[in-house]
């Protein structure tokens, strides 16, 4: 047939930004173009989507509703943008094109997503020509963020571009009604990656062998390095106390829970309470971690929750994400502890000469030769069946975006130290980086600093970027962000709740905000951590707080919870209530020479003074036997948490004192109820769950109250709501009292919002 070609005329030029960049959105422009009979072309521009078309008005509207309605799975559209243009195209035809960097769209990168349903039934299905292969994946499935390089998202510039495509592939590749059509990872046995089991002694077994001795070693006790998306994990029977015990020693993290992966929801159900949106979100695309409450009464799990659970009423429980994953379990039919390879608070290991280390360490690594663009720790979710919220963002939620209405220059917000993530604003784009953990560790630094210039320049941040960080003189993210330029600073639990605005795409309005969790550099140098706070993105009036209490030791007394106990008791009993019962039992078990240094950091004023409510927990743990000391990161209240057994009971009275700029929560009453209670033979989990409900009642209360001044709605967040039950109850309580409640929802809700709160006030007050 001859195509003859039109003289130049009239298209109209589409420019479509979101997440529209590997997941399978050229091919559904090229068949929703051919049905309607427009001619052009589409291409990945830069981060978006640019399409030339000509047709008739009617099918022109039409083709733009149905990219509206019709999007495909795991896409996002922020903005389509059209106009017209003179174009030299062929009638008749439409094209995918190569993609041209441009600047027209803002650039995004999908997130990684687990094996599709179709692609297993293909990898089980013994005449098909991928059947068992372990890197199977299509448009709608597979890596993404943790293989790309650079944009636009092309083969070539991902980790797949080691890989040249089969003539097989390549024709499914091209082929327009073919659900491998234009997908960037797809591969076969031919011409794809490998796996290959590693042991110790030189043994290497590959494909189906690699998978089958890989069970052998989990099933008779061993512990086997796995290689995922993100990074290597450790696998071993949860059941086995031997094998457990080896992975907890070498990570060096103490009896801190670790999650398991099991085969199937059916699996899962009975090791944990699962309600149907538990269900829906181990099965979505991002398959995250999702803590789970425990089964209780049920025997035969003790040991299981023991080796992994450690006491605090959940379990992280995952499902197969990968095809390697898949291969892997169907032949286990019990769960198995899946945890990241690395020691505590450092990077997960991503480099496979590193891995091979591990093969000395442990019973064999399951490798491949698939490089690993990005790394990212497996993404956690907290759900109870009503309420859920994200604790990590990485391996398929991560990188988060946001569309905020600030414009402005570009923005670096360099995040917390603990649990850090950074971001970047953008052409009125935050991009949120996947968890990178604690800055106190070296190597974890060292990859903070590394991601922070890897995503920089992925996403085009000018060298005249903005810095924006914490008001703590000593984070080690403040003095990064200082060696870029006099940084705009903002007050940590203020950005807690800019985060939850920047969510909701909220500028105007003025908000009352709680934010509570566990340190905080506040703007009077003291340890903040349950600020009630009337705000908007021009500042923030602290409205009320917890009573000051001392930190005998600093960071020390939120290793030793017993030390916050007793700064509680000697500051807000007294020596006359401290000389009788429980609490002169308790006063007691601390070693006479380091109470008499406690007595002297408490009076003498060297002690920072906290308001945190995290520290609150950790010293009502410690009094009820429960935590004396933190293994590992809110021990003590997670613990707290687990214990509380609801019953029908009363808060205790707290008062709270109005000096008529600011209230304050005074805690005598509390811990003078809670002592009589433990005098009164009261079970640890009824005064924890007292304990829960007061905090809930004076802390709605104090919001209640000032909301009839009149707010917007009123903003919860901060790593102390990742406990549910305290959630649960506020806002049980507020929405009674007909106010809206917001909090982070699709965004973690501890401090690795930290960033996009940053991030959100940087472009406002450039925009401004």
């Amino acid at each position: 047939m001859v195509r003859v070609r039109t003289k130049r005329k009239s298209c109209i030029k589409i420019i479509i930004s979101g997440i529209v960049q590997g997941v399978g959105f050229r091919p559904f422009i090229y068949r929703l173009a051919i049905e309607e009979g427009l001619s052009g072309f589409v291409r990945n521009i830069g981060g978006g989507v640019e399409i030339i078309i000509r047709g008739n008005d009617e099918r022109v509207e039409r083709f733009i509703e149905r990219v509206e309605k019709e999007q495909p799975f795991g896409s996002r559209l922020d903005s389509i943008d059209c106009k017209y243009v003179e174009e030299d195209i062929e009638e008749g035809v439409f094209y995918i094109v190569s993609s041209e960097h441009s600047n027209e769209a803002p650039p995004i990168i999908p997130p990684d997503f687990a094996v599709c349903d179709e692609c297993l039934s293909e990898m089980r299905n013994r005449k098909d020509r991928r059947y068992r292969y372990p890197f199977i994946s299509c448009t709608f499935c597979g890596p993404r963020f943790t293989v790309i390089d650079a944009l636009p998202y092309d083969r070539e510039r991902t980790s797949m571009d080691d890989f040249p495509m089969c003539s097989d592939c390549s024709d499914e590749y091209g082929n327009p009604d073919d659900r491998r059509f234009y997908a960037q990872t797809n591969a076969c046995p031919d011409c794809g990656p490998e796996v290959c089991l590693l042991t110790e002694g030189g043994g290497e077994y590959m494909a189906d062998e690699a998978f089958d001795r890989s069970v052998e070693i989990i099933r008779s006790g061993g512990v086997v390095a796995v290689k995922g998306l993100g990074g290597y994990c450790l696998a071993c029977d949860a059941y086995n106390e031997d094998a457990v015990d080896r992975i907890k020693s070498f990570k060096g993290r103490g009896n801190k829970p670790m999650a398991v992966m099991v085969r199937d929801i059916e699996m899962a159900k009975k090791i944990a309470e699962i309600s149907d949106k538990a269900v829906e979100l181990l099965l979505s695309p991002s398959a995250p971690i999702v803590v789970l409450p425990v089964k209780k009464g049920l025997s035969g799990l003790e040991v299981l929750y023991r080796n992994v659970s450690d006491g605090v009423g959940g379990i992280g429980v995952m499902l197969p994400n990968t095809p390697v994953h898949h291969l892997l379990l169907e032949n286990i039919d019990f769960p198995i502890v899946m945890t990241s390879a690395n020691y505590s608070e450092q990077p997960i290991v991503i480099d496979d000469m590193g891995a091979k280390a591990l093969v000395g360490k442990f019973d064999g690594v399951l490798t491949n030769n698939r490089r690993i663009s990005a790394r990212a720790d497996d993404s956690v979710m907290v759900s109870n069946g009503e309420l859920t919220v994200i604790s990590r963002a990485g391996r398929g939620l991560a990188p988060i975006t946001l569309k905020v209405p600030v414009c402005s220059r570009d923005v670096i917000a360099f995040g917390s130290d603990l649990k850090n993530t950074f971001a970047f604003l953008k052409d009125g784009i935050i991009y949120q980086s996947q968890h990178i953990g604690d800055l106190e560790s070296t190597d974890t630094f060292e990859f903070y600093k590394s991601e922070i210039e890897r995503q920089r320049e992925i996403y085009g941040i000018g060298g005249d970027a903005l810095p924006v960080c914490d008001l703590s003189p000593v984070y080690y993210s403040t003095r990064y962000a200082s060696s870029m330029g006099k940084p705009l600073m903002i007050q940590h639990h203020y950005a807690h709740l800019l985060s939850v605005l920047a969510e909701k795409g909220l500028v105007n309005g003025r908000f009352l905000g709680l934010s509570a969790d566990g340190t905080g550099y506040g703007s009077d140098g003291a340890v903040w951590g349950c600020e009630v706070m009337a705000f908007d993105l021009s500042g923030f009036q602290r409205l009320a707080h917890l009573e000051y209490t001392p930190m005998p030791g600093g960071e020390t007394a939120i290793r030793k919870p017993y030390r916050m106990a007793y700064s509680y008791i000697r500051t807000h009993i007294g020596d006359i209530d401290c000389g009788r019962g429980y609490v002169k039992e308790f006063i007691s078990s601390i070693d006479e020479k380091e109470r008499s240094m406690l007595n002297f950091a408490i009076k003498s004023g060297v002690s920072p003074q906290t308001s945190s409510l995290g520290r609150l927990f950790d010293g009502v743990s410690c009094l009820l036997g429960i935590c004396r000391v933190n293994t590992y990161e809110a021990e003590g209240a997670m613990k707290l948490e687990a214990t509380a057994e609801e019953y029908n009971t009363e808060p205790y009275k707290l008062e709270v004192i109005d000096d008529g700029s600011v209230k304050t929560v005074r805690l005598r009453e509390l811990f003078m109820g809670i002592l009589s209670d433990i005098d009164g033979g009261l079970s640890p989990g009824e005064v924890s769950y007292r304990f829960h409900i007061t905090i809930a009642d004076v802390l709605s209360g104090i919001l209640i109250d000032e909301a009839r001044v009149g707010y917007d709605a009123v903003v919860l967040s901060g790593g102390c709501f990742q406990n549910l039950l305290i959630l649960r109850l506020m806002m049980k309580r507020l929405r009674a009292s007909g106010i809206e409640v917001l909090y982070n929802v699709n965004t973690p809700i501890n401090d690795a919002n930290i960033c996009i709160g940053q991030a959100f006030y940087g472009g406002y007050r450039l925009g401004r």
